[in-house]
């Protein structure tokens, strides 16, 4: 299980590492600082699959939880969404150290 969670943690943060020469490269080419939002990730993996996402909560009655949750949670920063998650994943992927007297 410790393997397992070592490689998805690893997989994260080289995923992470990927968004931050992105936003860093788009931020000197523009002048300004750039971040890639999550939504803007998901966006580029698969489209359909987020407006269809988008579309199971804005025509229900469950709009209130688009608009106060996923809506504002997909315009955080993908390096940040993705690399806590990975950190944690590899801090709990970490094997035990025995004390030695």
């Amino acid at each position: 299980m410790r393997f397992v969670l070592r490689i998805v943690g690893t997989w994260f943060l080289g995923m992470t590492l990927i968004l931050l020469v992105m936003d860093g490269t788009k931020s000197l080419a523009e002048n300004a600082i750039r971040m890639t939002s999550i939504g803007d990730v998901w966006a580029m993996a698969h489209q359909n699959s987020l407006k269809t996402f988008e579309a199971l909560f804005v025509s229900d009655s469950l709009h209130l939880i688009w608009a106060y949750g996923f809506g504002p949670f997909l315009n955080w920063p993908g390096w940040a969404v993705i690399g806590v998650p990975g950190l944690l994943f590899v801090i709990m992927g970490q094997t035990r150290r025995r004390r030695q007297y």
